[in-house]
């Protein structure tokens, strides 16, 4: 895959499109592209971010003298509640959409460089056939750039403790 743009860029919020898929393309391929597989730079894209507080409230009451107390603490993990993406999809595939039946079908030949299919008596060079947004107008919720988990929920416990 081969980097032609910002990957962030027009993104927003929107768990079902946390990567912008025109940013890329298929590599150049054939004879005399020169593409030795060095299209992207390194580390180009970081996963999501993180935003957890964790809180904890303790107090300690002595009982009968200085050797026997009580403790009592509550504990709040993601104490506000953020959603945290683990991960999103970034896994893109590229297939050529034949017109006359509205679906992808496998690259098979190259044009100057460019990878694609002839369909029809037509060079049309191959695009992303995995987006959220199929062509039909269907909706993939797996496809590319889509939040593919989350981090848990705000987790709380209470300890109550006698240490002697």
């Amino acid at each position: 895959m081969a980097l032609v743009g910002d990957p962030l860029q027009g993104v927003g919020s929107n768990p079902y499109l946390r990567i912008n898929p025109a940013a890329f393309r298929p590599p150049l391929a054939g004879p005399g592209s020169g593409n030795i597989g060095l299209d992207s730079p390194r580390n180009y894209m970081r996963g999501p971010g993180v935003n957890r507080f964790d809180m904890s409230l303790q107090k300690n009451v002595a009982l009968r003298g200085d050797r026997t107390r009580a403790e009592l603490r509550a504990d709040a993990f993601n104490v506000f509640n953020h959603t945290q993406f683990s991960g999103i999809n970034s896994t893109l595939n590229f297939g050529v959409l034949n017109p006359a039946t509205n679906t992808f079908t496998s690259p098979n030949t190259t044009q100057n460089g460019v990878i694609g299919a002839v369909i029809n008596g037509q060079f049309i060079a191959a695009t992303p056939s995995n987006l959220p947004l199929q062509p039909n107008g269907t909706f993939n919720k797996t496809g590319f750039g889509t939040v593919s988990g989350a981090r848990s929920p705000r987790i709380m416990q209470l300890v109550f403790r006698i240490i002697f």
